[in-house]
């Protein structure tokens, strides 16, 4: 099974001729897609060609994978080097290409490709089709030139140039090929990673995903989460448990400094910051339609923490939340979760407390029905409040059975992998299953993360069997 997935919204789309075999041409791609390629020109000239759009669109229309290359359909005719120089001669000639997704090394059928241009006497033509079952297109009777491929998928948009000469082939599958066949092949290494059952033990692991209300009213307390969030990790960190802080707002220049937070308020390792405006009402909304910007960064096995910041309540119930928050998958949040909240309370009807715009009840329902902790929003002591919470945190998590990969890439890019466990009188071999929820009562493990995995965690009544030894890692290719 292989390991290293795209997500829904990353397509790398493998279209023709690279640098190695382009004439005058100049790279122009945009970096969030590094198989744009320059375009072909004549002697002296140049030509230039960048992607456009996103590396995103829908894993539909994907081929089957088992499809090894070759095409039955190529057209017969003469193909054009695109090493070759224009000549003068005007006609027409075809294009011939592939189009693969390199990370899933399947090809991408449904693709809109065509080619706007202009014939010899200056009248508009426009040849278009759509990529076949296994990847492949023809564009037919194109005009003689340098004319641009233009590809479309969802909302994956990509062109490029290409050599065209009257009555021959223009061949643009080859940088596809190698890409696809050859580049990430080689990736995968086969090998043999082995840890301490005892001594290479790491434990427990909490993902944590606060959201900071920052309308109008929320300055001051805006400012606070800036002031305590690191003393808040430091403290969950310093007692054993492998964390992840996701933070969801944006504005008051929202900042985490470091070392939970990156320089010049970036990211780090075990923070992200989703910089999305949260409002008076619509944070448990906006938890939960940010995800996939965050998704990456969840782990499972990892227990889920979210926590509330703000000074008024949901405009959805705590149902809701509960029902969305365990239909997010891959790898999606614990189950159960636990919810901390910092919102308005008290005896003042409405308000709850001085300061607080309205009662925070969704949220204290949500606290209450998953053991987390709730704190008076309108309180000014928040040092104490951050302190209190990440005791609290650190009490909820639920201790996994992980261990820490030597090779995490490696790991990511064998096609399959087999874990077995020798205590010194046999081996015995553990099953890879998907996720937490998929562990059964027999020997199972699965990788927090299985597009980018960091740790092999044993389910639950496999971690049990353990007593001494080793776990040895199998990686192997196809």
């Amino acid at each position: 099974m292989k390991l290293m997935q795209v997500l829904v919204f990353s397509l790398f789309m493998c279209v023709a001729c690279g640098a190695e075999n382009r004439v005058g041409g100049s790279s122009g791609g945009s970096a969030a897609d590094d198989s744009s390629f320059g375009g072909f020109g004549t002697d002296g000239g140049s030509g230039s060609s960048s992607g456009t759009g996103s590396d995103g669109g829908s894993d539909t229309g994907f081929g089957s994978g088992s499809f090894t290359g070759s095409d039955p359909n190529k057209p017969d005719a003469e193909t054009v080097s695109q090493d070759d120089e224009l000549d003068s001669e005007c006609g027409y000639g075809d294009v011939y290409g592939l189009i693969c997704s390199m990370s899933e090394q399947m090809f991408v059928n449904g693709a809109d490709v065509w080619i706007d241009t202009l014939d010899c006497n200056g009248t508009p033509v426009k040849r278009q089709t759509v990529s076949d079952a296994n990847g492949f297109y023809t564009l037919t009777q194109v005009p003689s030139g340098i004319q641009t491929v233009q590809i479309q998928k969802d909302i994956f948009t990509k062109q490029y140039n290409v050599v065209v000469k009257a009555g021959k082939l223009s061949d643009v599958t080859g940088v596809a090929h190698k890409e696809c066949f050859q580049v990430v092949g080689s990736l995968c290494k086969e090998g043999l990673q082995t840890m301490n059952v005892e001594s290479e033990f790491v434990g427990a692991m909490a993902d944590i995903v606060v959201f900071v209300d920052t309308s109008g009213s929320m300055k001051q307390e805006s400012s606070w989460v800036q002031d305590n969030v690191n003393m808040f990790a430091q403290y969950i960190g310093g007692q054993q448990v492998d964390y992840h802080v996701v933070l969801v707002g944006n504005g008051f220049d929202l900042c985490v400094p470091p070392p939970l937070g990156g320089p010049n308020c970036t990211d780090g390792p075990k923070f992200r910051h989703v910089k999305e405006k949260i409002g008076s009402h619509n944070g448990l909304e906006k938890v939960i339609s940010s995800y996939p910007q965050y998704q990456d960064f969840m782990r499972a096995g990892a227990t889920t923490n979210f926590i509330a910041i703000t000074d008024d309540n949901s405009k959805k119930s705590s149902s809701w939340f509960t029902n969305q928050v365990f239909a997010q998958q891959n790898p999606g949040f614990s189950n159960p979760f636990v919810f901390h909240s910092i919102v308005v309370y008290g005896d003042i009807p409405f308000v709850g407390c001085l300061g607080g715009a309205y009662g925070g009840v969704v949220y204290l329902e949500l606290t209450q029905q998953t053991g987390g902790s709730k704190f008076p929003v309108c309180e000014t002591n928040w040092s104490s409040i951050f302190g209190q919470m990440a005791e609290t945190v650190v009490n909820t998590v639920q201790s996994t059975c992980a261990y820490q990969l030597k090779d995490p890439k490696a790991v990511a890019n064998a096609d399959k992998v087999e874990l077995s466990y020798d205590k010194g009188a046999g081996s015995q071999t553990f099953q890879l299953v998907s996720g937490p929820n998929q562990c059964g009562n027999g020997p199972s493990f699965y990788f927090d993360n299985p597009e980018s995995p960091e740790k092999l965690v044993l389910c639950p009544t496999t971690c049990n069997l353990l007593d001494n030894g080793f776990l040895n890692l199998n990686l192997l290719c196809n």
